[in-house]
């Protein structure tokens, strides 16, 4: 072996390195979008904040009650009925989550699928991402997205979980991710 060969390898263990960092911090990045993302919650919505003052109100009374008379409790205070007492006014049935199973990515293309299952975790979108990542090569252009409707109404302060967004969010964190994945991957060398 020469010292071209030496210079050869080492140069691809520092290219497999920096791919890695590459990868390490994109999934860092998409990870603070889908954790920031936020996930629907009929109790916060405008149409239902009457039914919930309501329900609020029926149980404050009730507390009121039962402070006057200690040791009775009124019947029909717990949670479970005074929801049904009150019923929403809209998003019986739903399940949140759906905009969290949304994060998408590319590599040289946006990809434009939308997910139907809801995932309040997100981890569906986590790895998908990982499994795209993982054929990342250094110099390729990588385009994440949300493609549901209502994404970017959510990043400029559509839900009061983000007011803030998420992308804008992430991306400030940019430099910490970058230093924290290059630390990890420099530690395992």
């Amino acid at each position: 072996m020469g010292f071209a060969d030496d210079l050869q390898r080492v140069c691809l263990v520092q290219i497999e390195r920096s791919r890695e960092i590459v990868r390490r911090t994109l999934l860092e990045i998409l990870s603070d979008c889908v954790d920031g993302s936020p996930v629907g919650n009929p109790d916060l919505w405008k149409a239902n904040q009457g039914v919930i003052s309501s329900r609020e109100a029926y149980r404050e009374e009730a507390f009121t009650y039962n402070a006057a008379n200690p040791g009775k409790r009124r019947k029909g205070t717990s949670r479970q009925v005074v929801n049904k007492k009150f019923p929403l006014a809209v998003g019986k049935g739903y399940t949140g989550g759906r905009f969290k199973n949304n994060w998408q990515v590319g590599i040289g293309f946006i990809n434009a699928a939308v997910e139907e299952t809801p995932d309040a975790s997100g981890s569906g979108s986590l790895k998908r991402a990982a499994t795209v990542f993982d054929g990342l090569k250094l110099g390729m252009v990588i385009y994440v997205s949300n493609n549901l409707p209502y994404a970017k109404r959510l990043e400029y302060g559509w839900s009061k979980q983000a007011p803030n967004g998420m992308v804008r969010l992430s991306l400030q964190n940019t430099g910490q991710a970058l230093k924290k994945t290059a630390d990890a991957v420099r530690g395992e060398a």
